[in-house]
């Protein structure tokens, strides 16, 4: 059945696109060799705060056409369909996306071009969720695998990049830098097999469109993964973003070190985090593995913050697990008030996989910020449950 499902809706795609033009091939041939991948993801929340409290469902349904155009080249097509509903909103409109829309050229050993509409897929962006907004630009990227290292490099004159929430436009991003022109650059080192060194740069170009980062700026994410006689892990990431016009020039900066492990059925996960005395925006997204976030705690953009996390998994069954994760963190400063701030978070996630494509999950957390005179100014319960299948 689902064979059949994936058959059909590139033959869908075939019939409205491929096969209308004059050139087109007989649809039994336009369909030979596509490879069709997709999901569909449902998300309820549910959260109650000192003075409010709110509801949303979420639904997103990608599918993701890869279709061998030459020997050395293929098309790569993605589109989405995201709905958003929010408190006792009437069902929403779902909004479709073309995220994708590009060609792979791999003509050249161990070289890898994608030209167009693509993800992007950096330490400061999301450039793929099956739930979420995510992050992508129009440009090109080149790939090479030279044996010590691999070397990236790309240039997009668009992209994605849009602060505020969906139902303003936005991408849920920190930052609007859809006018500015993006470069990125990173080279990735593995050393002897027991660790990987990576190192991105990101130039945001000037523009004079409404941005928030008019005069451009650099962001630099530098890390390093070990592993610990087999046991456990450590990486250690320095992320960097200073803008020509933001925060009076001064440098944005965030410091984490995690360390994990499993044993047997138990995982764990020690984590810390610092950011800079001048601020700690450094993501263009707190979903970017740049910055720190939990269900509700998010330290990107937090000025000379410290935090520690503390994470357990267990698998109950074989198809079960259960995890546990506290977060305890100082704030001096942050964006909204000059009040020192004490936070915390406890959440619990309960994970069932039904099947090989199809699992589900269901979070509860509570989140607690205490000011400097020990006030709550915020005292929050939040659930969340999420079913997905991928095809």
């Amino acid at each position: 059945m689902t064979k059949f499902v994936k058959i059909s809706l590139a033959a869908a795609v075939a019939v409205a696109g491929l096969n209308s033009v004059a050139s087109a091939k007989p649809l039994e041939e336009a369909i030979k060799g596509v490879d069709a991948t997709g999901y569909v993801t449902y998300q309820y929340n549910d959260q109650n705060d000192i003075a409010s409290s709110s509801q949303s469902n979420i639904y997103k349904a990608g599918m993701v056409l890869t279709i061998p155009a030459t020997d050395d080249i293929k098309v790569k097509l993605t589109g989405t369909v995201r709905g958003l509903t929010q408190d006792n909103g009437g069902d929403a409109n779902p909004s479709t996306t073309l995220e994708h829309a590009n060609f792979v050229y791999s003509g050249v050993n161990n070289l890898t071009v994608i030209a167009g509409k693509q993800a992007l897929n950096t330490p400061w962006t999301q450039g793929s969720s099956n739930i979420d907004l995510t992050q992508s630009g129009t440009g090109v990227l080149a790939m090479y695998n030279a044996g010590f290292a691999t070397i990236a490099a790309g240039h997009f004159v668009n992209n994605s990049i849009k602060n505020g929430n969906q139902a303003a436009g936005g991408t849920e991003a920190k930052v609007n830098i859809t006018a500015n022109d993006l470069t990125v650059a990173a080279l990735i080192v593995p050393i002897a097999e027991v660790a990987t060194a990576q190192v991105w740069y990101a130039n945001i170009g000037k523009t004079s469109e409404t941005s928030t980062l008019n005069q451009g700026g650099d962001a630099l994410s530098a890390s390093i993964e070990t592993k610990i006689m087999d046991l456990a892990k450590l990486n250690v990431t320095h992320s960097e973003l200073k803008a020509k016009d933001y925060a009076s020039n001064k440098k944005q900066k965030l410091t984490k070190a995690t360390l994990s492990g499993k044993a047997g059925p138990v995982g764990l996960t020690a984590a810390y985090v610092k950011t800079g005395k001048d601020g700690g925006l450094v993501a263009f997204d707190s979903d970017g593995s740049a910055g720190f976030k939990g269900f509700s705690a998010d330290l990107n953009g937090a000025q000379d913050a410290k935090a520690w996390l503390l994470s357990a998994k267990m698998d109950i069954m074989s198809n079960l697990n259960l995890a546990l994760t506290h977060i305890s963190a100082e704030v001096d400063n942050t964006s909204i008030t000059t009040d020192n701030q004490d936070i915390t978070e406890t959440y619990g996630q309960l994970t069932y996989q039904f099947a090989k494509n199809l699992s589900a999950y269901v979070r509860y957390g509570v989140y607690e910020v205490e000011n400097n005179v020990g006030t709550k100014t915020t005292d929050r319960d939040r659930g969340r449950l999420q079913i997905s299948y991928k095809f």
